[in-house]
């Protein structure tokens, strides 16, 4: 969805560039609806933490915190890896990456949420 380049223009000094007035619109529609899944992994996740807790209070904040850090230095960590070390040389393979192992992670999540809460009266 976001590599869709449909007018492209070349310039003098060999730098391309895309005009189409369409590329925004999917580029926006792209990243609400990914941000929409964002936030419901974000949900699930929580509230799969706090099914692990239990109802120990003096571990909870300790267990979130730990919990959040762990998530963004692997997300970190990740995208760093793969580019210093250049483990994958495609921009294309890179987009495709950083696209949709998020999306497959949400899946994941909300999987691991339903069959965890399915048995439970709303």
């Amino acid at each position: 969805m976001f590599s869709v380049v449909t007018d492209v223009v070349k310039h003098k000094d060999g730098v391309y560039e895309n005009i189409s007035s369409v590329t925004p619109l999917m580029a926006y529609t792209g990243m609400f609806i990914q941000g929409m899944g964002m936030a419901n992994m974000m949900n699930s996740s929580t509230s799969l933490v706090s099914e692990m807790i239990g109802m120990d209070d003096a571990a909870c904040a300790i267990v979130f915190a730990s919990f959040n850090i762990i998530e963004s230095f692997s997300n970190g960590g990740v995208a760093y890896l793969l580019t210093a070390f250049k483990l994958v040389e495609s921009a294309t393979a890179m987009r495709y990456i950083l696209s949709f192992v998020p999306i497959i992670c949400a899946v994941i999540a909300y999987v691991a949420s339903y069959l965890r809460f399915k048995k439970r009266v709303v």
